[in-house]
């Protein structure tokens, strides 16, 4: 629940809100508690270590992107903020082996989450209902949920997320217990309530890709008619939408730009391609240097990332980076659509459900490789049990069983 950004960072900040004087708080609290973090995970990797070795080569993936990484410190813009950032991002990156080594299955890994996003839908409702000065925006954006979170899309991105999870536990238990069916309700509930347009958009794709991967399941010469016809309304939809598009995302509040992304876009990968293999230096970018001060000069918002996890990782650590993360995201892929086809039971839905949802949700977000963040915790540990369960030779299970 910490590394999804809630409930420690809205409470320091006293529930201030976009739009209204900052509130700097006591950060110290949250950096000494993911420090903490840190320690303890080390400690866990430490007395597990054969166990910890033979997860760490199963994926050498995750090691060289980790790796580069820590070495952009050597060519960082900003080396101080390179190497605060780097003890974070390798602390992230371990807490996400230590779930591969302690919950070394898909349905061990789909138990762990669904009760942490169970718990966060019930801790954010009863902030947004019984303390709305922490769990209801105020200033701009007036009214808007963000339950545990500081902004609420934010809340909107994990409420799309735990909806996938809740939906994927309706299918494993047994139907006479509601309560994953209520879960997913007060997702899609509160989801609605963040008024998060980019969120409820994302959420709706991941209803198509739901479906998509349940038709994949069905026999061949079922598969080939029914991809077909999806496709044909998907490519009469899509002209559609482009000949509508100024209406259809007038809906969600957006225009053309997305609310001047497109502006802030085209800017940085004019400033990735000024320093194109290597980038800046691992979350150097963003700081008090020439180069984010230019982008801001000419971006009245003051963007703190890029909105965009595919770009942010190209001013990080360059086209370099972005091509060994691109190879190792294809590969778990394409592992877990292998896995869909071969197994029947939901957790298998699992890996590929939310790959899916982070290529699809960092279009418009940053959350790619991002330290503290449960995306790259559950991206790394779900890397090390995709790989391990590439290697098991009887299929039986999917889980890391050679230690």
């Amino acid at each position: 629940m910490l590394y999804t950004g809630g409930p420690l960072t809205v409470l320091v900040k006293g529930g201030v809100s976009e739009g209204e004087v900052e509130s700097a708080g006591d950060t110290a609290i949250v950096q000494l508690t993911f420090i903490l973090i840190y320690v303890i995970t080390f400690f866990l990797l430490a007395i597990r270590w054969k166990k910890t070795v033979y997860v760490l080569t199963k994926n050498q993936n995750i090691v060289l992107l980790t790796g580069i990484a820590a070495f952009s410190l050597l060519w960082s813009v900003d080396p101080t903020i390179t190497f605060t950032r780097i003890v974070a991002l390798i602390g992230t990156t371990l807490f996400g082996v230590y779930l591969s080594v302690s919950y070394n299955s898909l349905e061990k890994h789909l138990l762990i989450v669904s009760f942490t996003f169970g718990l966060i839908v019930i801790v954010s409702l009863i902030f947004s209902v019984v303390l709305p000065k922490y769990g209801v925006m105020s200033g701009i954006h007036a009214g808007s949920w963000r339950g545990i979170y500081v902004h609420k899309n934010a809340f909107g991105k994990w409420m799309v997320l735990s909806a996938i999870i809740c939906l994927l536990k309706c299918l494993k238990v047994d139907k006479k217990y509601f309560i994953w069916e209520a879960a997913l309700g007060l997702s899609i509930f509160m989801l609605v309530l963040s008024r998060s347009s980019a969120a409820i958009i994302v959420f709706l794709d991941m209803i198509i890709i739901f479906s998509l991967l349940n038709v994949l399941r069905l026999q061949y010469d079922l598969i080939v008619p029914i991809i077909a016809f999806m496709m044909l309304v998907t490519s009469i939809t899509t002209l559609w939408a482009v000949d509508n598009a100024n209406e259809i995302l007038g809906v969600f509040g957006k225009d053309t730009t997305f609310t001047g992304r497109t502006d802030l876009w085209e800017l940085l990968i004019d400033m990735a391609l000024r320093r194109p293999w290597l980038g800046y230096g691992y979350g150097a970018f963003w700081g008090l240097n020439s180069a984010s001060e230019e982008v801001w000069r000419a971006i009245p918002w003051h963007p703190p990332n890029a909105h965009n996890g595919y770009i942010d990782i190209l001013l990080n650590i360059g086209f370099i980076g972005l091509f060994i993360f691109a190879i190792g995201f294809i590969r778990n892929l394409a592992i877990s659509l292998m896995l869909v086809r071969q197994y029947k039971t939901p957790e298998v839905l699992f890996p590929c459900m939310l790959i899916s949802y982070f290529a699809i949700s960092n279009f418009s977000e940053s959350g790619l490789m991002v330290q503290n963040d449960f995306g790259w915790v559950i991206y790394v540990s779900l890397s090390y049990l995709l790989s391990a369960s590439l290697n098991n030779k009887n299929h039986k299970s999917l889980t890391i069983n050679h230690y």
